[in-house]
């Protein structure tokens, strides 16, 4: 019989198992054991969690680590593409086809005799701005992959738009408003300097092909008359269906939904690379019809969206991501705007100013992000954070 322990008497301490602190990061592959006394639990380049023990937020099971996002498998993050786009081209050709017959229907003498008229009407809509921003609603059609496949994880909706990296502004956990108004700044300033970046690349890029492309051409003749306003009102329908759908929308699917799964399955840079490239197909997709054009589509398109993705594996912001994308394709819709108003006088010249305005923002952030890394260099500690709280 084993004899019973005094309720005061000293019973023997059990030591706590003791995590042993990485020494790679397995996530952006930097050697960290010499910051292992100041972020036992994070890695000080990349805020990936490397000793989960020691972490005080545990990630999900089959979460990714860096975020505590991401439980979706891998498969999802490539097919949530191709499901989308595929809706997308479902209903980019249901709508037109119900405004053709709606014209019809209006003036049925249309279709009697010569059909010139008709499609000389129908190429005059379909081209039309107001169109363009009516036909762009159609790209709602693309959050209806990921919310889908999230619901296993999360049924409320909220939960899902969280999950998926953006954070409303408003309630308790919201970001306040003063953090709107930066992200608002930093979204113009990226995007402002994004523009100056692709007017340097596009001019690289022309100079390169012409010579052993001479006929190629670029294709951009009637998306420019698509995205041209002609009036003020076309100009704010264009830019509000830029800020209010495309940008969120595209965002939400490859950057919020696709890379965020890729970086939870695969190297940093790989799921860059990746997520760049299918962003870039998507976009380029009518080059393939002319292959001519494809070399002056490609290469721009892809780059700008390394870029951007580059940009979202930095910040991980969702919320910063949409309005830099909204205001990317805004601030293209009014120089095409202003363009085309100065042209109707003969100024035309006067609208170098926006490039040159374009071109001091990209020079603003480059120095942005090179005294950052001198003071990154020089400190030899974690990463200074780009475009988000410390």
């Amino acid at each position: 019989m084993e004899p019973r322990s005094e309720p005061n008497s000293e019973q023997p301490l059990i030591p706590a198992p003791v995590a042993t602190p990485a020494t790679t990061c397995k996530y952006c592959k930097k050697e960290i054991s010499r910051f292992a006394s100041l972020s036992p639990a994070y890695c000080p380049y990349c805020g990936g969690i490397v000793n989960p023990d020691l972490a005080p937020v545990k990630p999900e099971k089959d979460s990714n680590p860096l975020t505590g996002r991401a439980l979706w498998p891998l498969k999802w993050s490539l097919l949530a593409i191709l499901i989308g786009m595929g809706l997308l081209m479902m209903a980019s050709i249901i709508v037109p086809l119900l405004m053709i017959f709606a014209i019809i229907g209006a003036n049925p003498s249309l279709i009697s005799g010569d059909l010139t008229a008709l499609e000389d009407l129908v190429y005059e809509v379909l081209l039309n701005p107001v169109s363009t921003a009516l036909l762009s609603a159609t790209e709602f059609v693309l959050v209806i992959p990921p919310f889908a496949i999230m619901r296993k994880y999360r049924k409320s909706v909220k939960e899902r738009f969280m999950l998926l990296g953006w954070w409303p502004y408003t309630g308790d956990s919201g970001r306040g408003w003063g953090r709107l108004g930066r992200d608002l700044a930093w979204g113009l300033l990226i995007a402002m300097g994004l523009v100056g970046f692709q007017f340097i690349i596009v001019v690289l890029n022309d100079a390169l092909w012409s010579p052993l492309i001479p006929s190629g051409n670029s294709g951009l003749s009637d998306l420019d008359a698509s995205i041209t306003p002609r009036d003020p009102f076309q100009l704010v329908l264009l830019v509000a269906s830029m800020m209010l759908v495309i940008g969120p929308t595209e965002e939400i699917l490859f950057r919020g939904f696709s890379q965020q799964g890729l970086e939870a399955r695969l190297d940093p840079k790989h799921a860059l690379v990746i997520s760049a490239l299918l962003f870039t197909i998507v976009h380029v997709i009518g080059g393939f019809v002319d292959p001519t054009s494809l070399p002056f589509l490609f290469f721009p398109y892809f780059l700008l969206s390394l870029v951007l993705c580059g940009i979202y594996w930095r910040t991980k912001d969702l919320n910063l991501m949409i309005f830099v994308h909204g205001m990317y394709d805004s601030l293209l819709v009014v120089y095409s705007y202003i363009f085309s108003e100065l042209s109707k006088v003969g100024k035309e010249e006067f609208s170098d100013i926006f490039v040159y305005i374009s071109f001091v923002a990209l020079s603003v952030l480059v120095t942005y992000l090179t005294v950052t890394f001198i003071i990154h260099k020089r400190h030899q500690v974690g990463a200074i954070p780009l475009f988000r709280d410390a």
